[in-house]
């Protein structure tokens, strides 16, 4: 669902639960994220040389960010967001060539500033177009999933997606999924994830079918408390509930609940409305889709992407024309940012 991904790439743009992910991947080795050292990246760098040749943007979100292991030294890292909504099984195969396009962008790019100072001096520096201290920042690719359906895609490019020959595993090009299921972890991996709105939304999605557990951790986890909209609409969208979001002052978790409830029993009835209501809900899901779409430019907006950038984005991610892109991009420059 083009709007699922929308609202996926909104949540996960916001700095906290992109943060929250991270340390959950890392947890293992110690690191944490540095709150304040991510900075924004446009995705289209990673598959866009300078000259134009590629036309593909491989990622949905990227950040450059600061890394530590307590008492340790600070490490530089850019970090991917792959966001999928359902099971891709060629996933380490997209994320071994975005690899390949970040690293022909990072070598056209450091190669070009090179020539213009003139410092390759040697005959295997102008083949190489780089020195020996050169270093590329290192790209860590993560995959959230937020479908309901089991993850059986590929984990591995050279494991599952070629016909190695047996020994030569560790000779070949390779690349790992990386994938965070939510619908696929235990209770104890939820509790690794800090107290926050990411961790609200995987519990949503691993106990949408178990209304009574996921009645317990909203009304004992505090990570259910104020949390942005964003929140809530990846919610709704990936389990089909209807939460609402809250003002500070008047967030009542318990009321959500009931609206879950309620939503649950009413299941069955509404599957025999009558034909004007349906089309009083095509007309709803019509203007929800369209205030998507406007959170999706003004967030955008915020983080000084291009008008241009934006009105590509929206062809992709709505699948909308480029007459219709254009007539919403008027419409949110009407808005203040």
């Amino acid at each position: 669902m083009k709007d699922m991904d929308a609202a996926v790439k909104l949540f996960m743009a916001l700095d906290r639960p992109f943060a929250d992910l991270v340390d959950f991947f890392l947890k293992d080795e110690g690191y944490k994220v540095i709150r304040k050292s991510m900075q924004e990246r446009n995705p289209e760098t990673i598959g866009h040389p300078p000259d134009g040749r590629y036309r593909k943007s491989v990622h949905d979100i990227v950040k450059e960010l600061t890394i530590r292991k307590h008492g340790g030294k600070p490490c530089r890292l850019t970090v991917a967001l792959e966001n999928q909504s359902y099971v891709s099984r060629i996933m380490p195969g997209r994320e071994l060539m975005s690899s390949a396009l970040h690293w022909d962008h990072w070598h056209r790019g450091i190669q070009s500033e090179h020539e213009k100072n003139d410092d390759l001096k040697t005959t295997e520096e102008l083949l190489d177009g780089i020195l020996p201290g050169d270093r590329m920042t290192p790209v860590l690719t993560l995959t959230p999933y937020f479908g309901q359906q089991p993850w059986k895609g590929a984990n591995r490019f050279v494991a599952d997606l070629t016909t190695c020959p047996p020994g030569l595993e560790n000779a070949m090009a390779d690349c790992p999924a990386n994938v965070i299921s939510f619908r696929d972890m235990t209770a104890k991996q939820l509790s690794m994830f800090e107290v926050g709105s990411m961790r609200a939304v995987a519990k949503c999605i691993r106990y949408a079918r178990n209304r009574r557990q996921l009645r317990y951790e909203m009304r004992t986890d505090p990570s259910f408390r104020d949390m942005p909209a964003e929140a809530y609409e990846v919610i709704n969208k990936a389990t089909r509930m209807k939460l609402k979001p809250k003002h500070k002052e008047h967030n009542n978790m318990a009321k959500d609940v009931s609206s879950y409830d309620q939503y649950l029993l009413d299941m069955g009835e509404r599957r025999g409305e009558k034909k004007g209501e349906k089309k009083g809900e095509k007309k709803g899901r019509i203007e929800g889709i369209t205030a998507t779409i406007m959170r999706f430019i003004q967030s955008r907006r915020r983080r000084h992407f291009s008008e241009m950038q934006i009105q590509d984005d929206l062809q992709i991610d709505f699948g909308l024309d480029e007459a219709k892109a254009s007539q919403y991009m008027a419409a949110a420059l009407t808005v203040k940012a």
